[in-house]
């Protein structure tokens, strides 16, 4: 089975960094209501196709890492991103993994949903 992730979407994670509710060390977010550590990795969320064309890479809706995109030779340009013939609405952030105990990765589990839909859901996880 695959890893768990979340996308954290960049506002809030800046929000979180503000008011001292996180740390973001290197490729680390560490979410202080959590008690959880995310290996993080800067990734855009593509909300839709906004130009009409049809997709070529079938990317609406999903995360992808800017590595990822850059490789396909996306330009990223605030809340849009152009690939192809295609302009898309997009929310850069993190992509991150839980971490375990001494580094490991380990799957959500128990005790971080509610927080973590709360922020999904738009509240910043307030």
């Amino acid at each position: 089975m695959g890893k768990s992730r979340v996308f954290f979407p960049g506002d809030v994670v800046d929000r979180w960094l503000q008011h001292g509710e996180a740390e973001l060390t290197g490729a680390e977010l560490w979410v202080r209501s959590e008690r959880r550590r995310y290996r993080v990795v800067e990734a855009v969320r593509i909300l839709r196709e906004v130009s009409g064309a049809p997709e070529a890479f079938d990317m609406t809706g999903s995360v992808k890492t800017l590595g990822f995109l850059s490789e396909l030779g996306a330009e990223l340009l605030g809340d849009s991103m152009i690939l192809a013939e295609n302009a898309y609405e997009t929310v850069i952030g993190y992509l991150g993994t839980v971490l375990g105990p001494a580094g490991s990765a380990s799957g959500l589990g128990g005790g971080s949903g509610e927080y973590v839909a709360r922020f999904l859901r738009g509240d910043g996880g307030r």
